[in-house]
């Protein structure tokens, strides 16, 4: 799935929709998004319900990087900050500067994250 296109008949894309299931966890309601995002609250309600968007896959954590959630768009969000991590533009790639459970700091290539979460 393409998280970056809007699909023909919504105003959301798939990295919206995955911004939006985060903020509803972090305690925003449904006003505020729909707000936000110009959408109806009917629509978040249903995206929190899985009733739309069922297609987009929630995030997930990789094994050895604790405290970082990977998302099917290539981002990486650090739970321990609350932020998204800047990528840095590599030849091979996009890459990320992660802390692995010993401690070290590590380079990680986005698409390595992207084949251990999602396969």
């Amino acid at each position: 799935m393409d998280y970056t296109a809007k699909s023909i008949r919504s105003n959301l894309t798939g990295s919206q929709v995955l911004d939006i299931r985060r903020l509803l966890t972090e305690g925003f309601n449904d006003r505020q998004l729909a707000k936000k995002y110009s959408v109806s609250r009917k629509a978040i309600y249903d995206i929190d319900r899985r009733r739309t968007w069922k297609e987009v896959r929630h995030p997930t954590t990789v094994a050895g990087f604790r405290g970082y959630q990977v998302y099917p768009d290539g981002r990486v969000f650090s739970v321990t900050k609350g932020v998204f991590l800047a990528q840095a533009k590599r030849a091979l790639g996009p890459v990320v500067k992660l802390t692995n459970s010993r401690g070290y700091r590590k380079v990680v290539p986005v698409s390595a994250l992207l084949n251990s979460a999602f396969g």
